[in-house]
């Protein structure tokens, strides 16, 4: 049987482990049902991948999950109707899993869009991990609302403690070179790139967060810890972490860099607590037990913390009518959290019946799938939490995910040096282009002053020749003056004479 898992692939390395650790859940489900690595072909298709042959050759597609539905700058829709399209042509049942919410650019114009989607009478089944009612919204939009179950399940990563398990095994013990251990705890403080926050319609920009991290760091400091500054992978948030790192004089061995999904857990493991940014850098803290907090920028962050109640472990950075707070103020609080998470009083365990959901999800459709295939599957006993983890732990990840968080961490290194490039190279052709044109309009100037001086020697002349005129003008009035006197008297005379 074949499978095809659609995730979103990119630099940023939560977006890949979502799709990393629900093809392990997959492969856990099948094999509860007795289906042996020969029986079955799993194959991982990238969101924005033309190569969608394999879609019309699935007996099932799965959307992995994370923030994939709705209508904003990301741009997911298109890419998931086709997909969804193409299934139904194809007569290929479609499951989105754990589906989050990105409806920032939805309105009254455009919200029909995603009612449409969930028409796709390829689409069987939904399973949310936030904001259930939206999705139930649309679903009744659609005219399928009857027929499409909403349940809400947990993240895939958070599975990422039992799937990664082995890594995390090899990793134990090893110092991490940029933060080696000194006796005093350590916290990572998580970074995101400059902009993220404005485009989810939050106040903070770049000043605010350099301020906050810079804050943060300093405060951990004094209360005794050790501090590391870390990405979830993206060369933006990269970008702006050593944009901070140098604005704020921290040094380059404070700064950790990811290459690949395996490094971020392998990284996150080796904290003590986590002062996250990012959700998945919280989700990942949840999987491995380690304490966290998180600053709101996205309304999926509180989400999250409620379902696996932690709700005390998130901070607004606005208050009540949409102000910014001031950053140092957050940093205060979430300093004062860390320090009560780390304070060795408490302990985290995972929620297993939240993972569970997950699990159970993919193991009934997968199960209703089978029933469907010309597999022959007999009813089988259900994993149970232990056994699942103890199955994902012993299943091995493929190599190919280091090799593609790499090769795809460097194009996208590659293609954001490529759009500075062209910008460069668009803005020295205009610069060159409005050099050209001050160059003429200098050569026209330099006309123009000889012209003025030309102008002013014949203004000059003209102005000496008007004074001669008038000169000549005054002597002709009193040429003229003289006569009209003579003629006048003459005139004067005769009369007198005839009188």
């Amino acid at each position: 049987m074949n499978f095809v898992i659609v995730y979103h692939q990119s630099d940023n390395f939560g977006d890949n482990l979502i799709g990393e650790c629900f093809g392990q859940l997959l492969k856990a489900a099948l094999i509860n049902y007795g289906l042996g690595s020969k029986d079955y072909r799993i194959c991982y298709l990238p969101l924005m991948s033309n190569e969608l042959d394999v879609v019309r050759e699935a007996d099932a597609v799965y959307f992995a999950g994370g923030g994939l539905f709705g209508l904003c700058y990301l741009n997911f829709y298109e890419p998931m109707r086709k997909i969804a399209e193409m299934a139904d042509a194809a007569g290929v049942p479609v499951f989105f899993s754990s589906m989050g919410i990105n409806n920032m650019d939805a309105n009254e114009e455009n919200e029909h869009l995603l009612g449409e989607l969930l028409a796709i009478p390829s689409i069987q089944d939904i399973s949310v991990r936030e904001n259930p009612s939206i999705f139930r919204y649309y679903a009744d939009m659609s005219g399928r609302g009857k027929k499409l179950q909403i349940r809400t399940v947990a993240d895939p990563v958070t599975w990422a403690g039992a799937v990664y398990a082995n890594s995390l095994k090899k990793a134990a013990g090893k110092e991490s070179e940029a933060c080696p251990a000194d006796g005093r705890k350590l916290i990572g403080i998580n970074v995101i790139r400059a902009g993220l926050i404005r485009a989810n319609d939050r106040s903070w920009g770049l000043t605010n967060q350099a301020e906050y991290v810079t804050e943060l760091r300093r405060i951990l400091i004094d209360r005794g810890f050790r501090v590391c500054l870390y990405t979830n992978g993206s060369t933006n948030d990269e970008n702006t972490m050593c944009y901070i790192a140098e604005k704020s004089n921290i040094s380059r061995k404070e700064l950790i860099t990811v290459m690949t999904s395996r490094q971020l857990i392998s990284m996150i493991s080796a904290c003590d607590g986590i002062a996250a940014s990012r959700m998945h850098s919280s989700i990942i803290s949840y999987a491995l037990n380690i304490p966290a907090t998180n600053i709101v920028w996205n309304d999926k962050i509180p989400c999250f913390y409620d379902e696996c109640g932690l709700s005390g472990r998130v901070f607004s950075i606005d208050d009540e009518e949409g102000n910014p707070l001031k950053p140092v103020d957050v940093a205060k609080k979430v300093a004062d959290r860390l320090c009560e998470l780390t304070d060795g009083k408490h302990s985290q365990s995972v929620d297993e019946s939240y993972l569970m959901s997950l699990y159970d999800y993919i193991y009934q459709s997968v199960g209703a799938i089978l029933r469907n295939s010309s597999s022959g599957i007999s009813e089988c006993t259900e994993y149970k939490y232990n056994e699942v983890c103890e199955k994902l732990s012993s299943l091995e990840l493929p190599t190919g995910f280091d090799i593609s968080d790499m090769e795809n961490k460097i194009y996208g290194s590659q293609k954001r040096y490529a759009e500075i490039y062209m910008k460069s190279r668009d803005k020295d052709k205009t610069l060159k282009r409005k050099d050209k044109k001050i160059e003429q309009l200098r050569e026209i100037r330099k006309d123009l002053r000889h012209e003025c001086v030309h102008l002013k020697k014949t203004c000059d002349a003209l102005e000496i020749k008007n004074a001669e005129l008038e000169q000549e003008n005054e002597k002709l009035r009193a040429k003229v003056a003289h006569f009209e006197n003579k003629r006048v008297v003459k005139i004067y005379r005769k009369i007198r004479k005839f009188v």
